[in-house]
């Protein structure tokens, strides 16, 4: 489990910042790999994480690569959403007093276990602690290598003769001096990757780790709060009592100055003092687990002496912080974390991109009465950033999810539903427009009133023919109202390009003279042509620009309409859907209609081939060529 290697050693990692390391542009695969399970599966924190896990492990490691940053912090708060959101409350039967006949041989552990279980709020601040230590543990590397004190165990024997130890015991550094500087300092990083170790939980692989580095006596000293899982299964060597004897001394090695301040931050993980903990703390979340940390021993061990009937009064145990009910203990830790006495770096960290959301996150599972402004804050946080693709995305998903968790929230209140619909849409606004099949899934998911608006404003940027087709089959599987959002795009377009033809045309009409831009507005109107249904539909938009187009003698963009736009089949389609329609002033109505675009079809044709004979006939009369000598 050990990892070995010449990295530099160091005691001071560098703090998080208060901006957000986001990449400018958005990571295609990502993209398509969210759109694949929020299709299929829904919104599932665990498939986000672990998709984006093995998206990390496809990146080419960068030194300083905003993209691998981005995507590790978003794993972490995937995975706290997953853990937060599967917890499953059950009644617990209140806790009491400890029969006498037992109390040498009771479970401290499955008491501990109950009790956290029957309080929610210190229960989801144990999955919390559970996150971080998993999120260490990830993120985990330790070079420690065997620290024997060589140096120091050779200048003792210089100094006496007649002894020839080999391994200086426990007390050495106190009894014969301080170590020397090389065995300083391999003894410091010894301390500092147990710590780490501690803060991962993982108490067997520290005790482990000092064998290896032969300082097997250090490995009990690890585990002095171990009696707590003796009992029930395993007969007590020691009286409960003992346990809190320990705590108080623990509690006395916090205070000792002298001692290192990872091996008095060692004592403290295991008796619950928060501010030797925070003494090597270097990041967020770092503080977050030594507040949670403190919390839950602080909890637990007034439980455990209230029902074993010991006197706490001389452990010196105070509180790790105040807070009123288990409704304020969440908001009130995230203030102490942002308190301008804390630590620089637990501080500046407290008000990152991700530390904000996290905070948040676990602020709304830990106090239901505060849902709703929790939720506010939370997304107005994830909206401030949207602007960013990556962020956008990260927002998009996350509040579908938080949707999908509390969707009764999201119906009754509309502040939520218009910021949900925000995200949603700037989301929309930052994929690619090759991205058909998401742009339209995505569109489905505001709501009805907004959907037509939004992806008639993508139609309008679509300009080839087959893509135009893809677009509205897209449109189509996912259950956007294509017919709303066609006609509002050939009619956005429509009355755009009448404002802009202004300038009348040559007299004699050419096709291919046209402007590009002209152009893309006259096509437009295929958007309607693509099914059958709307033909009668296109047929009256093709009318409305036909009135203004002809009104300002603008025939060239009128032939443009008849021989590039409108099918050749128009007219026969249309006669077939109006026999189809069983209301009398539908039926007057496209009937009027249809003759109205024969009317302007025979119009333009007879004023193209009357200008064009107008043009043979006015031509000068050219000499035939000389005849060839025979």
């Amino acid at each position: 489990f050990r990892v070995f290697s010449e990295m530099p050693f160091t005691l001071v990692p560098i703090p998080q910042t208060a901006t957000l390391e986001c990449p400018g542009i958005a990571d295609g695969a990502i993209e398509q790999r969210f759109f694949d399970v929020t299709s299929s599966l829904g919104p599932v924190p665990t498939q986000y994480s672990d998709l984006i896990a093995a998206r990390h492990r496809e990146l080419a490691p960068l030194p300083n690569d905003p993209l691998r940053e981005f995507l590790q912090q978003e794993q972490d708060t995937w995975r706290l959403a997953a853990h937060l959101m599967n917890i499953e409350d059950t009644p617990h039967p209140a806790l009491g007093p400890v029969p006498e006949a037992r109390r040498w041989s009771a479970s401290h552990k499955n008491m501990e276990t109950q009790f956290i279980r029957g309080r929610p709020v210190l229960y989801r601040l144990q999955v919390v602690l559970n996150w971080l230590e998993e999120t260490f543990f990830d993120a985990l590397r330790y070079t420690s290598g065997v620290v024997d004190w060589q140096r120091s165990v050779q200048r003792i024997q210089t100094q006496l003769l007649e002894f020839r130890m080999r391994h200086v015991d426990i007390d050495a550094p106190c009894r014969e001096g301080p170590l020397e500087s090389e065995d300083a300092y391999r003894e410091e990083r010894l301390q500092h990757d147990l710590f780490q170790l501690l803060k991962c939980g993982q108490v067997e692989l520290a005790q482990q780790l000092c064998v290896e580095a032969e300082q097997p006596w250090r490995a009990p000293l690890l585990a002095l709060g171990g009696l707590q899982h003796y009992g029930e299964s395993q007969e007590a060597m020691h009286g409960c009592a003992d346990r809190f004897s320990l705590v108080s001394l623990l509690r006395g090695m916090c205070q000792q100055e002298g001692l290192g301040v990872y091996e008095r931050a060692m004592c403290g993980v295991q008796c619950g003092d928060l501010q030797t903990m925070l003494l090597a703390c270097r990041s967020w979340k770092d503080g977050l687990w030594a507040h949670v940390k403190a919390i839950l021993t602080y909890e637990t061990d007034q439980m455990l002496a209230q029902r074993l009937d010991v006197d706490m009064s001389e452990v010196n145990c105070l509180p790790p912080l105040k807070w009123a009910s288990d409704a304020d203990l969440a908001p009130e830790l995230f203030a102490q974390l942002r308190h301008p006495d804390t630590n620089a770096d637990i501080r500046v960290g407290a008000h990152s991109y991700f530390a904000t959301i996290q905070s948040l996150l676990i602020t709304y599972f830990s106090a239901p009465e505060a849902h709703e402004g929790v939720l506010k804050e939370l997304l107005e946080h994830l909206q401030g950033w949207a602007r960013l693709p990556a962020a956008s995305r990260f927002a998009t998903h996350f509040v579908l999810t938080l949707e999908q968790h509390n969707r009764s929230l999201f119906q009754t209140i509309p502040v939520l539903s218009a910021l949900r619909t925000t995200l949603l849409t700037t989301y929309i606004n930052h994929l690619p427009r090759e991205q058909i099949a998401q742009i339209a899934y995505y569109t489905s998911l505001l709501p009805v009133e907004r959907q037509v608006p939004v992806f008639s404003a993508f139609m309008e940027t679509i300009e080839e023919e087959a893509t135009r087709e893809e677009v509205i089959d897209a449109a189509h599987a996912v259950g956007i109202d294509v017919a709303a959002a066609t006609k509002q795009t050939v009619t956005k377009v429509r009355e755009q390009a009448v404002k802009e033809l202004h300038t009348p045309l040559a007299p004699l009409p050419s096709i291919g003279q046209l402007a590009d831009v002209t152009k893309r507005q006259l096509h437009s109107l295929r958007w309607l042509t693509f099914r059958e249904g709307q033909r009668l539909e296109a047929v009256c938009q093709c009318n409305n620009f036909l009135r203004r187009l002809l009104h300002a003698d603008h025939f060239q963009a009128a032939l443009e309409l008849f021989n590039r736009v409108m099918p050749l089949d128009t007219i026969a389609i249309c006669e077939k859907l109006i026999r189809q329609e069983t209301k009398a002033d539908l039926i007057r109505e496209f009937e009027r209609q249809l003759r109205e675009y024969s009317c302007w079809g025979a119009y333009v044709s007879a004023v193209k081939r009357t200008h064009s004979w107008f043009h043979f006939w006015q031509q000068q009369p050219t000499e035939p060529p000389a005849a060839l000598p025979t």
